[in-house]
């Protein structure tokens, strides 16, 4: 009931702020995975989900948006570990949730996922397969408890814009979920080693569910933090108590976690008009275009003077086409200088410091008991008998 009490909130919020809402592109109320939305992508070249499909994050299509991985160990999400393996309470899973209705917004087709099928495909999408089997562990629970946390809420509350599904992902652009062939292609000859690699990670994370007061967690993840997450309130002003700031210092070793861009006053006036329609911005003034006005304590950019509005950090970011909303401006010699750190939304997992933490020896538990505090890692039981 809390965890539907929690949506219901989102979705409150969301109706209120409707075009801030459809600025971040949020699909509906939950994350929908990598951020290609809530909840994700992995790979820097490749901006994904900010976590998936349906969702309150921008995240992905499954919870996420764009990918990445973490830091030293922390403690086990309510289990016992040994080595990788768990000894874990059970979650009773009423049978429907052993497989998924999944829109796919490239092709408008319906497809029946086996939740196996479906946490692999996930996996192939969100996380690049480099990454060390911990990470891609917690990567898949991260994707599952997504999936079946979207599913509960739209089995309650129909969706017609995905057409009744349990969410949504975008197979003609990976997004969300990559079938086996498409990672063929990708990959090349690589993927005969990768392959079985996410295949085991996807087989371990059909069996566990992080929880959060007994109900599925919203698992958002993005790419790579700042060096510490975001609060879920301050990218979509609704709070979740597993979903606080956490230290990630392994993110500023990632691969373009800090990146400069550069806009001349051209450019940037036609993309602030464009985005903020009948802004004011002064012929005589470009350096006073954009002034900062707030920060959160994580270092994300909350409030910003854009000519003569005041809008959202993550308005400036998608405005510019930003990697993410941690964003430092100058101005000077008719160009504006652009640097931001890290790659998301920065709320929930980071990937590159999940695969940070798993290097330094953190098991997938510990992974998850970091990024999302509070929450216990359970088995899953299925009223089947099925485990």
């Amino acid at each position: 009931m809390r965890s539907f009490l929690a949506f219901a909130a989102l979705l409150a919020v969301l109706a209120l702020i409707i075009p801030f809402g459809a600025a971040l592109a949020l699909p509906g109320s939950l994350p929908a995975g990598p951020a290609r939305s809530a909840a994700s992508q992995t790979e820097p070249p490749r901006a994904s989900s900010e976590n998936p499909s349906a969702s309150v994050p921008d995240s992905g299509s499954g919870g996420g948006e764009e990918t990445g991985s973490s830091a030293p160990a922390f403690g086990t999400s309510g289990m016992e570990e040994s080595g990788s393996s768990v000894s874990a309470p059970s979650w009773t899973a009423d049978r429907e949730t052993g497989s998924f209705l999944v829109y796919d917004r490239g092709t408008g087709e319906l497809m029946n996922l086996e939740a196996g099928e479906y946490i692999l495909g996930a996996l192939a999408s969100e996380m690049p397969p480099s990454f060390h089997a911990e990470a891609l562990k917690a990567q898949a629970v991260a994707a599952h408890t997504w999936a079946v946390y979207s599913a509960n809420q739209h089995r309650e509350h129909p969706d017609e814009s995905i057409r009744g599904a349990d969410f949504s992902v975008d197979t003609t652009r990976d997004e969300g979920y990559v079938p086996k062939e498409r990672f063929f292609s990708r990959y090349g000859a690589n993927a005969e080693l990768y392959w079985p690699k996410l295949a085991e990670a996807a087989r371990q994370a059909e069996s566990l569910l992080l929880t959060y007061d007994g109900e599925p967690a919203l698992t958002v993840y993005h790419s790579m933090s700042d060096g510490k997450t975001e609060a879920a309130e301050n990218v979509w002003q609704a709070s979740l108590p597993y979903l606080v700031p956490v230290e990630s210092e392994g993110d500023v070793l990632s691969p373009d976690y800090a990146v400069t861009e550069t806009f001349d006053q051209k450019t940037m006036r036609y993309l602030l008009e464009q985005a903020f329609g009948g802004v004011t911005l002064s012929d005589q003034d470009p350096a006073g275009w954009i002034e900062p006005l707030e920060r959160s304590g994580s270092g994300y950019l909350l409030s910003v003077r854009v000519g003569d509005r005041t809008v959202h950090g993550q308005e400036l970011r998608n405005a510019l086409s930003l990697r993410s909303s941690c964003i430092e401006i100058s101005y000077g010699g008719g160009t504006f200088t652009v640097k931001t750190k890290g790659y998301g939304h920065g709320v929930g997992m980071s990937q590159y410091g999940a695969d940070f933490m798993a290097r330094q020896g953190v098991v997938c538990a510990g992974i998850l008991a970091h990024y999302y505090p509070g929450t216990v890692l359970m088995q899953v039981s299925r009223t089947d008998g099925a485990a």
